[in-house]
């Protein structure tokens, strides 16, 4: 073949065309290689900050009690405002207004009011309960018959807005909340340790928490040292992948840091909590708030590092207020801000996938679907996985295990191979479907949400009205295709099209 009178082999020009037209539907480093009726694709990383559900800078200045120890509301200015900013999470530390007598009807409906605003905004929310704040004012906490009541009293909330609720921390005992200097004897003095009225009011919030959820210590040492040195839990063996997310009080227990290297113990410089709770951490979820007592002098890679070891899913931004407005200038000036915004909890990257080319209605559908977590922790609440075939019309298989997907999707650092088969419809309409991998909010209010959808750190593959991420195939449905009826349990199934109504969360009448 002769251009612009220079004389190219045929083969050469063929290639090159060939290349084009792939250019055309993917970019450059994304060919797919085809085998057989198989298609491998290759995906290319995105290195940019984006918000994700359950995960990253969380709203916390604004949500603490102020003044004569009176509470703080989300509003929707509030909620807007960080929204637009990136954050998906909020901290709220709220102050029960009663040491005696049940709690008010006028604060629950306080609370099913913000949460319907959480909801409303696409957030999730760490609560804390406490009964004081302020140094100065009515600094006790409550007797333990009070407490249990006032836990049982919340029940009915956190079940109606189990959708919305990220995880607890305990509070209820001691100052701030923070599981120590008790009034009422609930901490073991001198120690991390909880007394037995303390055990009892800890073990009762796991009861009325919903199950799925975490409940977050303030020291991580109560769980795990010898309980009759401490006044701990004496939970002395790790969590596994055997024993995490079955339900147990050990593996429902996670841990807050209240003053993110702050303080007298800095925890990756410290042997007990290194070799004692760090590993935990691969399964339960730790966050923290910045903090300090003097000026800073860490380097931030050692901010970075421990958050690292002890796998962070979320924290506090020390932008947002002035007394740790040092450490963001640091963190800015020595380049560790944009990593803790990008590997803050999971950061899911899809490496490479291997999916049909052509397939009979009614035969099975394999999909081995490559995929890497680059963030610090693994996703903390159960999530969805479904595989989504949009054409003709919509179908979609979604798989929930037994463990809410939390071992089946990789943790941190990790590399792992999804596969499965599903059985196509046998009526399924013919023509072209487009494959999209959707990492959905499980619970049924939030599940065609796409802001409580998971976006994979993958370049042009993100759907941000669905929410799905675009595995940049199509699969040709053709009746005439080569095929045997596929008879397995997993299929695909009729994909709703339309989200359901965003309405507020149905309470018990003694609630509403």
């Amino acid at each position: 073949v002769k251009i612009a009178g220079k004389e190219y082999p045929q083969d050469l020009l063929d290639g090159l065309l060939t290349a084009q037209r792939m250019y055309a539907v993917v970019p450059s480093d994304q060919y797919p290689a085809a085998v057989g009726n198989r298609v491998e694709i290759t995906y290319a990383g995105d290195d940019t900050i984006f918000a994700n559900p359950e995960r990253g800078w969380f709203v916390f200045g604004e949500l603490k009690p102020h003044g004569d120890n009176i509470n703080s509301w989300a509003t929707d200015a509030l909620l807007e405002n960080y929204h637009v900013q990136g954050y998906r999470l909020a901290k709220h530390v709220v102050m029960i207004p009663r040491r005696s007598g049940p709690i008010p009807q006028s604060f629950l409906d306080d609370l099913q009011r913000e949460a319907d605003l959480i909801r409303k905004h696409g957030f999730k929310v760490i609560y804390r309960f406490n009964y004081n704040w302020n140094h100065d004012i009515n600094n006790e906490d409550a007797p333990i018959a009070v407490t249990l009541s006032h836990l049982e009293q919340l029940r009915p909330f956190f079940t109606a807005n189990t959708d919305v609720l990220f995880a607890m921390e305990m509070g209820f005992i001691g100052f701030w909340g923070e599981m120590h200097s008790s009034t009422q004897g609930h901490t073991v003095p001198k120690t991390v340790g909880l007394s037995e009225s303390g055990q009892s009011i800890l073990r009762k919030a796991l009861e009325v928490f919903p199950q799925e959820r975490f409940v977050a210590v303030r020291y991580p040492q109560m769980i795990y040292r010898d309980p009759t040195d401490y006044g701990s839990l004496g939970f002395r063996k790790p969590l596994d992948e055997a024993s995490a997310y079955n339900g147990s009080e050990q593996s429902r227990l996670a841990a807050w840091y209240a003053n993110f290297g702050a303080g007298d113990i800095l925890y990756h410089r410290d042997a007990e909590l290194l070799s004692q709770w760090a590993s935990e951490t691969r399964y339960v979820p730790m966050w923290a708030h910045c903090d300090h007592f003097e000026d800073v002098t860490m380097d931030p890679r050692e901010w970075l590092e421990m958050a690292r070891m002890f796998h962070f899913v979320a924290l506090s931004n020390p932008k947002d207020e002035s007394s740790t407005r040092d450490i963001f200038d640091r963190w800015i000036k020595d380049g560790a801000y944009d990593n803790f915004a990008k590997k803050l909890g999971y950061r899911f990257r899809l490496v490479r996938a291997e999916l049909p080319k052509t397939l009979r209605p009614g035969s099975g559908c394999e999909v081995k679907i490559e995929m890497a977590n680059d963030g610090f922790a693994r996703v903390t609440n159960p999530r969805a996985v479904e595989l989504i075939l949009r054409g003709p019309a919509t179908y979609a298989v979604r798989l929930d295990d037994a463990r809410g997907n939390r071992l089946w999707l990789p943790g941190p650092g990790e590399t792992k191979t999804l596969a499965f088969t599903a059985g196509l419809p046998a009526d399924m309409p013919p023509g072209d479907y487009e494959v999209l991998l959707n990492l959905p909010d499980p619970q049924p209010s939030l599940a065609n949400r796409a802001d409580y959808s998971i976006r994979l750190a993958n370049d042009k593959i993100w759907e941000a009205e669905s929410g799905f991420n675009r595995l940049l195939h199509t699969i040709q449905i053709d009746p005439n295709a080569d095929g045997q009826r596929y008879q397995g349990a997993l299929q695909f199934t009729p994909f709703p099209t339309l989200p359901p109504k965003q309405e507020s969360a149905t309470l018990p009448k003694a609630i509403k």
